[in-house]
């Protein structure tokens, strides 16, 4: 049972590629083809990091839980 904890992928790694894909969407939609100023960049960057986020972490909550439980159970087993 220890064996499993730790081996499940983080949900943070997908945030990287939900990061990127909004800001790519980001851009099409506010139709900014070449490079986008400063303040357009800062503007895309927090937008993306606030959208991947929040889309992360329920899933990142829900594997913690699973975790700790898992360990609650393997520390109740060794005692016995």
């Amino acid at each position: 049972m220890d064996d499993v904890c730790g081996l499940v992928p983080e949900p943070v790694c997908a945030r990287g590629g939900l990061y990127f894909a909004s800001i790519h969407w980001m851009q099409r939609v506010a139709g900014i083809e070449n490079h986008p100023t400063a303040l357009q960049s800062m503007t895309i960057g927090v937008c993306g990091r606030c959208l991947s986020g929040a889309i992360i972490i329920p899933f990142t909550v829900i594997k913690t839980r699973f975790e700790v439980i898992d360990l609650f159970y393997l520390f109740q087993f060794k005692k016995i």
